[in-house]
């Protein structure tokens, strides 16, 4: 029941107020029996009874003759009770409580120094002075947080210092020797150290911190503030968080020559891309970047092997091997494959921000992308977690570490033969190994259980109800962003209907009988990963129309995007000859080799290259399989019969190889290249 107190006319507006029992909860408590004068505890209970009272609608002369003083003192004593208190709340029952909210005294009248001492009566008169002289404060804060031209230079500034600063503020506001505070024994030195601890380091912590201690100090002060946001609690399974690492080991790497000798050449920079789920801290998946920046497409294939299941790399260290209970969630647990989560926590680099990584996320998952803000890693203190503990237990445990910071013991420790240092091999069993077994240990993050066995738990109780990837978008392919393209034909060089991407032409039987077609434009799309294939959708009904293949040297062997960008990027410098485009493999593979010794850019370039041609031994799609078996077939009933040439290179005709049965197609398709010995051809030049 609410009750309405009647007050003075000139009174009525301020106290026009309601008071009930759902109010009075909510009010700031007092522990009573922490009050040990027993007259001021009689006093708070006396008030208490009263204010209960009130709001319980009784009338305001037994209100008052309960608390035992005035209406008008108890009108004043609601006020209070409902003002704002320092600590942000009201003051509620604590008001209640004698001498608990009486404002701090403002000296105005100025001091008498006949009727003192020189080192007493000068209370209150260091917020006079501030008051009086604004100037100080405002050049004393400046100063404390390095601003302006005449900024401190010490790194660090004790109370001293800050002293020595506020007298000279003093000094240069007009204050002489016979004026406060120059006029006192300590010269302020007591008020000054209060007014920093409750003024200035309320208002200025993180500009303090950041000047006094480090940026980083200064960047978790400010995430302490809070923004009122908080990373929501999801389901289990449904929330991934992603980040990368660069990996503070110096490597090498072992290409064998001509003579077949061993040359060890340094590699740059490896990168590693690290994605876990929230809840259970298990590691979805990771790749091992052998390139100076990562880019959309090396972001979009680790979601693609977190849903699919990573393939184990080879194992070069003896004895280093998968826990019995270790793996990765797809693998391991095959309820779990091609589920996809429902929000994905990113940070704002540039190949989290691009559009291939957000339509994936977007249109093909289903799924939320919540990008963190600009130097706020706490946003993301899983996967940042992760990443500081590998760093620590894997990481600087490698042989020549460099560590993290530019002073690190290790960096000095690092420096040695390169013949002692790991190859890239080593160092992707090691991080492989390292978390497929925090998968299937106790860690803190998953309460003390493995990640895996409580996965598995949470599948038998049926509490994983993250979405599932639909069958027709398991396709790699379908992981990167569409383009278009347009079927065209050069009658005068003898090439039927084809499609262009970056450089190469690309076509199939279908298509080279399919003139009809010439002019229109298609939607095309790649797997990245592998590049002598393309797949074509119709634009107006979405169908798909086939998979096309890459004509000419481009298409008989395994290549990436990046490798296809690399030899397009140094063909515009002229760095690989006027007809580079003839044997494209053998001359970027001969400029990387000629320059690998003396530049490390090229070294992890040519690093990159071998790892990615040694590594392929991947099964192709069924697909795949079909349109290289229609596409030999074609092409050596086109070579028996004469007719207009399916490929442009005249000194392959009739050498392509009789079509056999898909098998040995497949098998052809999918070998892995033998060991690149190529001679480096000599540098031509346009002229």
């Amino acid at each position: 029941m609410a009750t309405t107190l009647p007050s003075p006319p000139h009174k009525r507006a301020r106290l026009a107020r309601s008071l009930d029992a759902a109010t009075l909860e909510a009010w700031p408590a007092v522990d009573e029996s922490q009050l040990q004068d027993a007259e001021q505890r009689q006093r708070y209970e006396k008030l208490k009874n009263a204010v209960e009272l009130y709001a319980s609608g009784a009338v305001v002369a037994n209100v008052t003759k309960a608390a035992g003083v005035k209406a008008r003192w108890f009108y004043r004593l609601l006020d209070k009770c409902a003002a704002q208190a320092p600590d942000g709340r009201i003051w509620g029952y604590r008001c209640l409580v004698l001498r608990s909210c009486i404002s701090e005294p403002i000296r105005q009248k100025p001091r008498d120094p006949e009727k003192s001492s020189p080192s007493a009566g000068w209370g209150g008169y260091f917020r006079k002075l501030l008051r009086d002289k604004p100037e100080i404060e405002t050049k004393l804060v400046a100063a404390l947080k390095r601003l302006g031209k005449d900024k401190l230079s010490p790194q660090t500034l004790n109370f001293r210092g800050v002293h020595r600063i506020f007298v000279r503020e003093c000094r240069s506001a007009g204050l002489t020797d016979a004026d406060y505070p120059l006029n006192t024994q300590f010269q302020a030195r007591a008020p000054l150290k209060k007014w920093l601890d409750n003024d200035f380091l309320s208002k200025h912590a993180v500009a303090w911190f950041a000047a006094e201690v480090s940026p980083d100090a200064s960047q978790s002060a400010a995430y302490g503030e809070g923004n009122g946001q908080d990373t929501r609690i999801d389901e289990s399974y449904s929330a991934w968080q992603l980040d990368e690492m660069t990996v503070d080991v110096l490597t090498k790497f072992e290409l064998l020559t001509e003579t077949g000798d061993v040359d060890v050449m340094d590699v740059d920079r490896y990168i590693v891309i690290r994605l876990i789920a929230l809840g259970s801290g298990v590691n979805l998946s990771w790749s091992l970047i052998v390139a100076r920046q990562v880019t959309a497409y090396d972001v979009v294939f680790v979601l693609w092997d977190a849903i699919h299941g990573r393939t184990k790399p080879d194992a070069v260290i003896p004895g280093l091997d998968y826990h019995p209970n270790g793996g990765f969630p797809a693998t391991a647990i095959p309820e779990l494959q091609y589920r996809v989560p429902s929000v994905l926590y990113l940070d704002n680099a540039l190949a989290h921000l691009a559009e291939a990584v957000q339509r994936v996320v977007a249109l093909l998952f289903g799924a939320v992308v919540r990008i963190g803000r600009p130097g706020v890693p706490q946003e993301r203190a899983n996967v940042e977690t992760d990443i500081k503990t590998m760093t620590h237990g894997l990481i600087h445990q490698l042989p020549q570490a460099t560590g993290s910071h530019p002073t690190s013991a290790l960096r000095k420790r690092s420096k040695g033969p390169i013949q002692g240092r790991l190859v890239g091999k080593e160092l992707e069993q090691s991080i492989d190994v390292y978390l497929s077994n925090r998968n299937g240990l106790p860690v803190a993050a998953s309460r003390y259980v493995a990640p895996l066995e409580r996965l598995r738990r949470q599948v038998a109780a049926g509490q994983i109800k993250a979405n599932t990837l639909p069958l027709d978008k398991r396709r790699p392919h379908l992981f990167y962003q569409p383009f278009k393209v347009t079927v065209r034909v050069d009658l005068d060089r003898g090439r039927r209907p084809f499609v262009n991407f970056l450089g190469v032409r690309y076509t199939n039987g279908t298509l080279q009988r399919s003139y009809g077609l010439v002019g229109k434009v298609f939607t095309a799309r790649i797997d990245p990963r592998e590049l002598r294939t393309l797949w074509l959708y119709d634009r107006e009904n979405g169908h798909e129309w086939g998979c096309l293949n890459a004509v000419g040297r481009w298409g008989k062997f395994p290549h990436d995007l990046r490798i296809r960008k690399l030899f397009l990027l140094l063909k515009r410098q002229h760095e690989l000859g006027e007809h580079a485009e003839d044997d494209p493999l053998e001359q970027l593979y001969g400029y990387l080799r000629s320059r690998a010794s003396q530049d490390r850019r090229n070294s992890t370039r040519l690093a990159y290259l071998m790892r990615y041609l040694e590594g392929w031994s991947e099964e192709p799609a069924p697909g795949v399989k079909q349109a290289c078996h229609e596409w030999r077939q074609a092409q050596q009933a086109a070579n028996d019969a004469g007719t207009l040439p399916m490929m442009d290179e005249p000194e392959n005709k009739g050498s392509t190889p009789a079509s056999g049965s898909p098998e040995e197609t497949a098998k052809a398709v999918a070998a892995p290249p033998a060991v690149l010995t190529f001679a480096p051809s000599p540098r031509r030049r346009m002229r």
